[in-house]
């Protein structure tokens, strides 16, 4: 592996210039990889903009390539990925709060009652609740969600051991 030498953000201005990369505003570039980092932006995203290699093995851009073209396509995978965590979050606080609420429900709600190991064995219930559509969804809606299918994979499983 070749040792890399550290690059002022001027020196990778240049070095992004020289490989083809339209920089209109290099005080603005900067700013950008100060906030954000060269590998971040250019290492992450520079592959649908690359138009193959130079004589020393370097990246060369395809020709009125645009360092915000750039940019821009990192800022939306940004948003891309924050808007679905976002999602995920909200989705494993509801399975948290739907495991809480039937374990407290069938063992109890002392703050100490999950460290109870036998509360954990995987016994079938011998009086088994359906499972009730989420009051926010319809019955459609619930038996087309990924929810359904892993509340009803693990019901089978429990009840199959």
């Amino acid at each position: 592996m070749v040792d890399k030498e550290f690059k002022t953000y001027i020196d990778q201005i240049g070095i992004l210039k020289s490989r083809g990369l339209n920089i209109q505003d290099d005080d603005q570039a900067i700013r950008i990889l100060g906030d954000e980092n060269y590998h971040n932006v250019i290492n992450g995203y520079k592959l649908l903009f690359v138009d193959g290699r130079d004589k020393d093995g370097n990246d060369v851009f395809r020709a009125h390539t645009d360092f915000m073209e750039i940019y821009v396509l990192f800022q939306f995978d940004t948003a891309m990925r924050n808007s679905c965590l976002q999602k995920i979050l909200e989705v494993e606080r509801h399975v948290k709060s739907m495991i809480a609420y039937e374990f407290s429900q069938k063992y109890g709600y002392r703050h100490t009652d999950y460290l109870v190991r036998q509360n954990f064995d995987a016994v079938p219930d011998p009086k088994p609740k359906p499972w009730n559509t989420p009051r926010w969804m319809t019955e459609e809606e619930w038996k087309g969600s990924a929810l359904f299918y892993t509340i009803s994979a693990t019901a089978f499983i429990r009840i199959s051991k």
